[in-house]
């Protein structure tokens, strides 16, 4: 017998067997074009009815038959299904009769598949059998009768009977040869759906409301719709006499009992913890401590019309399958709690409620066991230290002999497993790429300690506020801390069982006697980097990363570094797993739209960040294995709405993610109130805009919106996102024009107005026309060809006429106003503090003072100026980059010119910045003139009329006057920029007027920024007035508590609502007791998310309109060309020395 034959027998064989087959539903036919017996010849199966073999069907000679037909002989002929049919004769009419098929799929998984495979790929590969049985398998569920009345029929029926047991009803004309429709995505969705419930078939109707939401929205609503974590089910275990070491499902218990309290006590624990807070860590510990298993997320179980054993369907590969496919989920997860309800408490509780728990040998790792050769029989000790350590048993709970600890402590149990040393030593290897090493790479064992120790890897800048939490949430000497990080000084050795170092530990069981490691990232990058250290070769019974959406990345640092460590059980920390899985919940009774402006959620970019935390952080198999499963299986379904997909994504987040619903946490935050400031721009700032918007509107015009000259062709990418960055800078001052561009911009629109005559449209006329004007109001006013010469922000003093023309960059005559850049007025109020107690006799003597004064400022000024422009000049690159806002290009074939913008920001300021006021006299480097005598008759400055009117930009007068109005109020408040040159601009103003702040920015290192924080947290603002931190957006997801502040500004809308989220949460999170008060400033008649949502993903523009919307905003050229002060400043007073 051939091989073919021998293998189709065996297929034949099998399938002929219902018991290994699956009853999936039922057909009804009528008009059969023959006798009862034509059907298979007449042959009984095993089911009472008879086999349907369709080969037996006679050809009709007028018709096809119906393509349900066609589609069953297909699946019958290549094995996918068997069928039985049965016949049945109505009383009424005897020569009507209903032909009823019964179908059985053959599962994938059945005793001896690989005959049905084997015999499949004998066949023709232009068959295309897998593509093929998809396709009919969709067209033919929509016709299946799915219900238990269904699966049966009598010989003889009335039709009133028939009807009545199947309702409704379908029965399909077997001589109809009618082409059928592949189904749409939603009827395919109704047919799964009726098969899940056992029902009859049906008609799919289209349905308006949630069911069409948008793939985002609907992704949003099942991570929003996460239960809260329910300790009930353990009510009933055993709670008498718990101890630490007690079978979990006892601790657990005590927990569930606990959190119908007020408050929950810890072993270990001197905080107070909310019982929402203790839920979270029950369900934490019983996802670390109960194996869990759950199906594949592409199956869903289904229950056959006979009501026999449950089977399984594959929503993507369409499969049927007898057994359930399993995955074991990770021990561990996301501790996804909304951001300020105590994640870290949370944390240190399920560290100490686990104190003596030890990690045990994996059972998912293939392991090595070394051959070890006995020269004598082991004694009853070291037998008994071994089985003590290999099983895990945690002895560090017992009261047991110090030689007897000492014994066990140096000898910790270990196991082996194959390693590639390249692989794990070399920490630039991006992940689950391996190096080509089948030829010269080096393999080999590395042997992994077992401990109790918990590894907590944290961003730099948080390391102080971890350690901090540590001394106040846990009681002394419960557990013994080692906080690593590289500024750390090797002989600080901190106090009692907290200990600081700079290093890890060489020898393993000196490090793995602690039972937490604090680790910042930057330590941890130095340790993996080098191969003495022992973090690789421990098996840690817990890794937690705080911050843990800094995992979303498969080539970020801190992902890769932690890739490389094994341990037991995983937990990423973070109250926003991915920038779009947020929801930022407050009180339920505040009726506040926390994000002011909406922004589309890009779900397949979030939901891929969310896999690589699956995958790659908590190694989840099959992803971790398999990566590009993940977007088959769970994006790609979701995305196209399969049924099924929903309901197993949201198992899949309930599996791995613990956060509660708001109405389940039982802590009541101080109300907070979120307003959207809208300042009218002044005439700076829509100067500004306006400029940019002109420079866009030429390049579109002359360019004819086309070609590489085109701004927005794909090609000025890398230019485009620039651009943007820099409009969004110009919403808070703009110095980067320069005079001849802008000159430039009016020749072009010049020579393009000149060819206007069948060229141009009306519109790209009055584009013309409308950049031209703001090109010329621009050169036309000496206060900003003056700002964007020396790149200063513009201050309006009155009552300064000897400074303005000493130190002071220009002036509104007409209304006695001088104009000053932030160090010419800086320059005045230093000279003013140096004499304020000298006296002149006369006011010459005084002009010559303050002649000779400024000249050396101004010498050192313009000193200090060219050396930044040599900078600036220094390289070819930096030529390009400079703060030309155009450039010109001109067209061979043209007779005008294009133009193209090219903005960047003004070169960066290199000042002192100022962490609070300073002391004068600290700052005194010169001995002040000889003090003469006050006399009534002898010449003073007077100075107290001088007063500060206002500044350039809106933004920054609104910031000022209200951080010193809060200053006065003794209110603390946390302003959050993005660029760094809008934070020099407002330090510069806080100092000239005496508003007191401190600086969290990227160029401070993380020790200083910790410090800076302490400092701003411990700053007494009922005794010395209230002050502002400065802050980098960039910092805000950083889990810093920051309560003491109760004022929050954001200088600009924030585009992703993660962010702006995080950023609130700095201050409205529990311990704060005061009410919180958000703003966000935005610049009148300018959408600046609107402009800013304009980029893709990858930054690229997509259309030019929405940012040509605010070239019309107004230019108020007649009226105050500032933007003014509630109440003018006074800048000096004979009577404050301190100004």
């Amino acid at each position: 017998m051939s091989n073919y034959s021998s293998t189709y027998t065996k297929v034949v064989e099998i399938s002929n067997d219902l018991t290994h087959l699956i009853p999936i539903g039922t057909i009804n036919f009528c008009n059969i074009p023959l006798k009862t017996r034509d059907l298979g010849a007449g042959l009984p199966a095993p089911d009472g009815w008879k086999w349907l073999d369709l080969q037996f069907l006679p050809s009709t000679p007028s018709n096809r038959a119906h393509q349900l037909v066609e589609i069953v002989d297909f699946l019958l002929t290549y094995g996918f299904f068997k069928c039985t049919y049965k016949i049945a004769k109505f009383h009424e009419d005897p020569s009507f009769h209903i032909c009823k098929v019964r179908l059985y799929a053959v599962p994938v998984d059945v005793d001896g598949a690989r005959f049905f495979r084997e015999w499949r790929q004998m066949l023709k590969s232009s068959l295309r059998l897998d593509k093929n049985y998809i396709i009919n398998l969709e067209i033919l569920l929509k016709y299946v009768d799915f219900s238990l009345a269904g699966w049966e029929i009598d010989d003889r029926i009335s039709v009133r009977d028939f009807l009545c047991n199947h309702i409704p009803v379908f029965v399909i004309d077997a001589q109809d040869s009618q082409k059928l429709p592949l189904p749409s995505n939603e009827e395919s969705k109704f047919c799964i759906q009726r098969w899940s419930t056992g029902s009859s078939v049906g008609k799919h109707t289209l349905k308006t409301g949630a069911s069409n939401s948008s793939f985002g929205q609907r992704v949003k609503d099942i991570y929003n719709e996460i239960p809260s974590p329910d300790l009930s089910k353990y009510l009933n275990e055993d709670t008498h006499g718990v101890t630490p070491v007690s079978p979990v499902e006892n601790r657990l218990a005590k927990l569930a009992i606990d959190s119908t309290a007020e408050s929950v006590t810890i072993p270990g624990v001197k905080s107070h913890v909310y019982p929402y807070q203790a839920r979270s860590l029950g369900l934490m510990l019983e996802r670390e401590s109960v194996v869990r298993r759950s199906l594949v997320p592409n199956l869903i179980p289904l229950k056959p019309p006979n009501n026999a054993s449950e089977f399984y369907f594959d929503l993507y590969s369409k499969q049927i399958c007898a057994k359930p496919n399993l995955i074991t989920l990770p021990k561990g997860g996301i501790l996804a709690e909304n951001m300020g309800l105590g994640k870290t408490l949370i944390c240190l509780g399920l560290i100490c409620l686990t104190k003596f728990e030890i990690s045990k040998v994996p059972l998912d790792l293939l392991l090595y066991h070394e051959i070890e050769i006995q020269e004598s029989v082991k004694s009853l000790s070291k037998l008994s230290r071994e089985r003590v350590v290999q099983e895990s048993i945690p002895w560090g709970y017992y009261d047991l002999p110090e030689a007897v600890r000492e014994n066990l402590s140096q000898n910790p149990g270990y196991f082996c497993v194959q390693h590639d040393n390249d692989e794990f030593f070399n920490s630039d290897v991006q992940p689950r790429k391996r190096s080509q090493n089948r030829s010269g790479a080096t393999t080999g064992l590395r042997k992994l300690y077992m401990c109790s120790t918990t590894l907590i890897v944290v961003p730099d800048n948080l390391f102080s506020q971890w350690s901090d939490e540590m001394r106040k949430h846990i009681e002394e000497g419960y557990l013994k801390v080692l906080c690593v990080a590289n500024h750390v000084k090797e002989e600080d050795r901190g106090d009692g069982t907290m200990r600081y170092s700079k290093s890890v530990p060489e020898d393993v069981p000196a490090a793995i006697s602690y039972d937490i490691i604090l680790l910042s990232q930057s330590a941890l990058s130095r340790s993996i980097s080098d191969k003495l250290s022992p973090i690789l070769n421990i098996y840690w019974k817990r890794l937690i990363i705080d911050e843990g959406h800094s995992m979303h990345s498969k080539s970020s640092k801190a992902a890769q570094m932690c890739r490389l460590l094994f341990s037991e059980r995983r937990w990423a920390v973070s109250g926003t797993p991915t920038s779009g899985l947020t929801k930022l919940y407050m009180e339920e009774d505040n009726d506040v739209d926390i994000h002011l402006v909406e922004n589309e959620f890009n779900a397949k970019t979030d939901l891929s960040k969310l896999g690589t935390i699956i995958s790659n952080f908590l190694k989840m198999e099959p992803y971790y294995s398999q990566p590009k499963l993940w977007s088959q299986e769970i994006i790609a379904p979701l995305n196209r709405s399969v049924y099924g997909s929903e309901l197993t994504f949201a198992n899949l987040l309930n599996s791995i993610m613990v956060r509660h619903q708001p109405r389940d946490i039982n802590v009541k935050l101080p109300y907070f109130h979120h307003e959207k400031i809208v300042l009218r721009p002044s005439f700076h700032d829509a100067l500004s805009m306006n400029l940019f918007a002109s420079v866009l509107a030429v390049n579109a015009v002359t360019s004819e919106r086309t070609g590489v000259d085109y701004m927005f062709h794909q090609s000025n990418r890398q230019q485009l996102r620039r651009l943007l960055s820099n409009v969004q800078r110009a919403t808070f001052y703009w110095t980067g024009f320069q005079q001849e561009d802008v000159q430039t911009l009016v020749d072009i629109c010049d020579n393009a107005l000149l060819n206007t005559k069948g060229k141009y449209n009306s519109w790209d006329i009055e584009l013309l026309n409308k950049s031209k004007h703001t090109a010329l109001t621009a050169l036309r006013n000496p206060r900003w060809k003056m700002s964007q010469l020396i790149h200063e922000l513009n201050y309006y003093v009155t009552n300064c006429s000897m400074f303005t023309s000493t130190f002071g960059v220009g002036n509104i005559e007409a209304k006695g106003i001088g104009i000053f850049g932030a160090p010419q007025l800086l320059a005045v109020k230093d000279f003013w503090r140096k004499n304020v107690f000298l006296t002149f006799s006369n006011e010459q003597e005084f002009r010559d003072k303050l002649e000779s004064v400024s000249k050396e400022f101004w010498t050192r000024y313009w000193q200090d100026e060219a050396i930044r422009n040599k900078e600036k000049f220094s390289k070819k690159k930096a030529v390009e980059n400079q703060a030309n806002i155009l450039e010109v290009i001109t067209k061979p074939s043209s007779n005008h010119e294009e133009l193209k913008p090219m903005g960047t920001p003004p070169l960066r300021k290199k000042r002192k910045v100022m962490f609070a006021e300073p002391d004068p006299m600290e700052e005194e480097d010169a001995e002040p003139d000889i003090v003469e005598i006050l006399n009534p008759d002898i010449f003073h400055m007077g100075v107290n009329s001088i007063e500060l009117l206002g500044t350039s930009s809106v933004k920054l007068t609104y910031l000022a006057s209200e951080l010193q109005e809060n200053q006065h109020k003794k209110i603390k408040s946390i302003v959050f920029f993005e660029f760094e040159d809008s934070a020099y601009y407002l330090t510069e103003l806080l100092e000239i007027i005496n508003v007191k702040y401190i600086l969290y920015a990227n160029f401070i290192n993380p020790i200083e920024r910790s410090k800076n924080l302490k400092d701003f947290s411990s700053y007494d603002s009922e005794s010395l007035g209230g002050i502002a931190l400065i802050m980098n957006i960039a910092h805000s997801s950083h889990g810093l508590n920051i309560i003491a502040a109760s004022c929050i500004f954001f200088i600009n809308p924030v585009k992703k609502e993660a962010i702006e989220a995080q950023a609130i949460k700095r201050a409205h999170r529990i311990g704060q007791d005061k009410e919180v008060t958000i703003k966000t400033l935005t610049l009148a008649n300018v959408d600046e998310l609107k402009i800013f949502g304009t980029a893709d993903e990858e930054g690229e523009v997509v259309d030019d309109g929405k940012l040509l919307e605010f070239m019309d905003l107004e230019l108020d050229v007649d009226g105050n060309e500032f933007a003014a002060f509630p109440k003018p400043i006074a800048l000096l007073s004979s009577g404050d020395e301190s100004v």
